[in-house]
Protein backbone atom coordinates (compact mmCIF):
# COMPACT_ATOMS: atom_id res chain seq x y z
CA UNK A 1 0.00 0.00 0.00
CA UNK A 2 1.37 3.21 -0.73
CA UNK A 3 2.33 6.04 2.29
CA UNK A 4 -0.61 8.09 1.06
CA UNK A 5 -3.07 5.32 0.76
CA UNK A 6 -1.87 4.36 4.46
CA UNK A 7 -2.10 7.95 5.24
CA UNK A 8 -5.22 8.37 4.50
CA UNK A 9 -6.62 5.30 6.15
CA UNK A 10 -4.59 6.14 9.57
CA UNK A 11 -6.54 9.28 9.62
CA UNK A 12 -9.91 8.07 8.52
CA UNK A 13 -9.05 5.42 11.45
CA UNK A 14 -8.26 8.19 14.44
CA UNK A 15 -11.71 10.40 13.04
CA UNK A 16 -13.60 6.88 14.00
CA UNK A 17 -12.63 7.03 17.75
CA UNK A 18 -11.62 10.82 18.54
CA UNK A 19 -15.37 11.57 19.03
CA UNK A 20 -18.87 10.56 17.73
CA UNK A 21 -18.99 11.27 14.18
CA UNK A 22 -20.21 14.61 12.59
CA UNK A 23 -22.48 15.33 9.61
CA UNK A 24 -19.36 16.26 7.53
CA UNK A 25 -17.56 13.38 7.76
CA UNK A 26 -20.67 11.22 7.78
CA UNK A 27 -21.17 13.05 3.96
CA UNK A 28 -18.06 12.72 3.04
CA UNK A 29 -17.72 8.86 3.26
CA UNK A 30 -21.48 8.68 2.22
CA UNK A 31 -20.01 9.75 -1.00
CA UNK A 32 -17.28 7.46 -1.42
CA UNK A 33 -16.86 4.03 -2.65
CA UNK A 34 -16.32 2.59 1.21
CA UNK A 35 -20.34 3.08 1.80
CA UNK A 36 -20.51 -0.89 0.49
CA UNK A 37 -18.48 -2.18 2.81
CA UNK A 38 -20.26 -0.02 6.05
CA UNK A 39 -23.67 -2.40 5.43
CA UNK A 40 -27.31 -2.13 5.26
CA UNK A 41 -28.29 0.75 8.01
CA UNK A 42 -25.44 3.13 6.87
CA UNK A 43 -27.11 2.99 3.76
CA UNK A 44 -30.82 3.99 4.56
CA UNK A 45 -31.02 6.10 7.27
CA UNK A 46 -31.26 10.16 6.78
CA UNK A 47 -28.40 11.78 7.44
CA UNK A 48 -29.31 13.21 10.53
CA UNK A 49 -30.49 9.80 11.65
CA UNK A 50 -27.52 8.31 11.15
CA UNK A 51 -25.69 11.18 13.28
CA UNK A 52 -27.96 10.66 16.36
CA UNK A 53 -27.58 6.56 16.14
CA UNK A 54 -24.08 6.48 15.53
CA UNK A 55 -23.43 9.63 18.55
CA UNK A 56 -25.54 7.06 21.06
CA UNK A 57 -23.88 3.97 19.68
CA UNK A 58 -20.34 5.72 19.98
CA UNK A 59 -21.31 7.09 23.61
CA UNK A 60 -22.35 3.44 24.07
CA UNK A 61 -19.09 1.64 22.92
CA UNK A 62 -16.63 3.98 24.09
CA UNK A 63 -18.06 6.60 26.95
CA UNK A 64 -20.54 4.33 29.24
CA UNK A 65 -22.34 5.16 31.41
CA UNK A 66 -22.00 1.75 32.75
CA UNK A 67 -19.94 -1.36 30.93
CA UNK A 68 -17.82 -0.16 27.72
CA UNK A 69 -14.72 -0.75 25.56
CA UNK A 70 -11.52 1.13 26.84
CA UNK A 71 -10.41 3.20 23.62
CA UNK A 72 -6.89 2.74 25.24
CA UNK A 73 -3.67 0.88 25.12
CA UNK A 74 -3.05 0.50 29.30
CA UNK A 75 -6.54 -0.87 29.26
CA UNK A 76 -5.15 -3.99 27.43
CA UNK A 77 -1.43 -4.36 28.59
CA UNK A 78 0.17 -5.48 31.77
CA UNK A 79 3.13 -2.82 31.74
CA UNK A 80 0.41 0.05 32.20
CA UNK A 81 2.07 2.43 34.36
CA UNK A 82 4.60 3.65 31.64
CA UNK A 83 2.63 3.61 28.45
CA UNK A 84 1.43 7.45 28.59
CA UNK A 85 5.15 8.13 28.99
CA UNK A 86 6.46 5.94 26.74
CA UNK A 87 4.16 7.16 24.29
CA UNK A 88 4.31 11.07 24.36
CA UNK A 89 8.24 9.92 24.43
CA UNK A 90 7.59 8.01 21.22
CA UNK A 91 5.80 11.17 19.28
CA UNK A 92 8.12 13.76 20.65
CA UNK A 93 11.10 11.96 19.53
CA UNK A 94 10.49 13.30 16.14
CA UNK A 95 9.98 16.57 16.98
CA UNK A 96 5.88 15.78 16.71
CA UNK A 97 3.71 17.16 19.29
CA UNK A 98 1.09 15.97 21.06
CA UNK A 99 -2.20 18.23 20.34
CA UNK A 100 -2.99 20.46 22.81
CA UNK A 101 -6.47 20.57 22.26
CA UNK A 102 -7.26 16.80 22.52
CA UNK A 103 -8.32 15.94 25.87
CA UNK A 104 -7.63 12.27 25.64
CA UNK A 105 -4.53 10.17 27.06
CA UNK A 106 -1.50 9.81 24.83
CA UNK A 107 -2.81 5.86 24.68
CA UNK A 108 -6.31 7.04 23.63
CA UNK A 109 -6.71 4.88 20.20
CA UNK A 110 -7.78 8.13 18.14
CA UNK A 111 -4.24 9.58 19.47
CA UNK A 112 -2.06 6.74 18.25
CA UNK A 113 -4.04 6.33 14.91
CA UNK A 114 -3.28 10.21 14.16
CA UNK A 115 0.51 9.73 15.11
CA UNK A 116 0.84 7.18 12.22
CA UNK A 117 -1.08 9.34 10.21
CA UNK A 118 1.66 12.05 10.99
CA UNK A 119 4.29 9.46 10.57
CA UNK A 120 2.99 8.78 7.25
CA UNK A 121 2.46 12.91 6.17
CA UNK A 122 6.14 12.71 7.07
CA UNK A 123 7.26 10.31 5.23
CA UNK A 124 5.70 11.41 2.13
CA UNK A 125 7.04 14.76 2.43
CA UNK A 126 10.56 13.48 2.79
CA UNK A 127 9.89 11.51 -0.53
CA UNK A 128 9.15 14.30 -2.37
CA UNK A 129 11.88 16.26 -1.23
CA UNK A 130 13.73 13.42 -2.45
CA UNK A 131 15.51 12.85 1.03
CA UNK A 132 15.35 9.02 0.70
CA UNK A 133 16.92 8.66 4.05
CA UNK A 134 14.69 10.51 6.05
CA UNK A 135 11.91 9.04 4.63
CA UNK A 136 13.01 5.63 5.65
CA UNK A 137 13.51 6.70 9.06
CA UNK A 138 9.64 7.99 9.18
CA UNK A 139 8.82 4.46 7.70
CA UNK A 140 11.05 2.55 10.19
CA UNK A 141 9.41 4.81 13.13
CA UNK A 142 6.02 3.84 12.39
CA UNK A 143 6.60 -0.25 11.94
CA UNK A 144 8.40 0.45 15.82
CA UNK A 145 5.45 1.81 16.84
CA UNK A 146 2.80 -0.43 15.12
CA UNK A 147 4.57 -3.19 16.93
CA UNK A 148 5.73 -1.98 19.70
CA UNK A 149 2.02 -0.29 20.34
CA UNK A 150 -0.47 -0.96 17.89
CA UNK A 151 -0.52 -4.69 17.45
CA UNK A 152 -0.34 -5.81 20.84
CA UNK A 153 -3.72 -4.23 21.59
CA UNK A 154 -5.74 -2.92 18.83
CA UNK A 155 -6.65 -6.48 17.47
CA UNK A 156 -8.16 -7.17 20.94
CA UNK A 157 -9.70 -4.37 21.10
CA UNK A 158 -11.02 -4.11 17.73
CA UNK A 159 -13.01 -7.83 18.51
CA UNK A 160 -14.75 -6.01 21.37
CA UNK A 161 -16.17 -3.53 19.56
CA UNK A 162 -17.18 -6.09 16.38
CA UNK A 163 -18.75 -8.51 19.54
CA UNK A 164 -20.30 -5.38 21.10
CA UNK A 165 -21.48 -3.33 18.18
CA UNK A 166 -25.13 -2.91 17.16
CA UNK A 167 -24.80 -1.04 14.39
CA UNK A 168 -22.78 -1.67 10.98
CA UNK A 169 -20.51 1.05 11.02
CA UNK A 170 -18.92 0.37 13.94
CA UNK A 171 -18.58 -3.56 13.31
CA UNK A 172 -17.11 -2.44 9.72
CA UNK A 173 -14.76 0.16 11.11
CA UNK A 174 -13.63 -2.43 13.35
CA UNK A 175 -12.81 -5.41 11.06
CA UNK A 176 -11.25 -2.56 9.25
CA UNK A 177 -8.97 -1.50 12.13
CA UNK A 178 -7.86 -4.80 13.08
CA UNK A 179 -7.32 -6.22 9.40
CA UNK A 180 -5.14 -2.38 8.81
CA UNK A 181 -2.84 -3.02 11.93
CA UNK A 182 -2.44 -6.64 11.64
CA UNK A 183 -1.35 -5.64 7.51
CA UNK A 184 1.31 -2.73 9.03
CA UNK A 185 2.81 -5.06 11.18
CA UNK A 186 4.07 -7.33 9.38
CA UNK A 187 7.70 -7.09 8.15
CA UNK A 188 7.84 -6.59 4.44
CA UNK A 189 10.96 -7.91 4.84
CA UNK A 190 10.62 -11.09 6.12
Amino acid sequence: MKPIERSNVYGLLSRVYSSEPSKDFLESIRGSSFIEALGQDFKSASLNELVDELSVEYTRLFIGPGSHIYPYESAYRKDKGSIDKDIKNFIESRGLRYRSDFTEGPDHISVELEFMERITQEEIKARKQGDLKKASSFTELGKKFVNEHLIKWVPIFSDRVIDVASLSFYREMAKLTKEFILLEGVDKNE
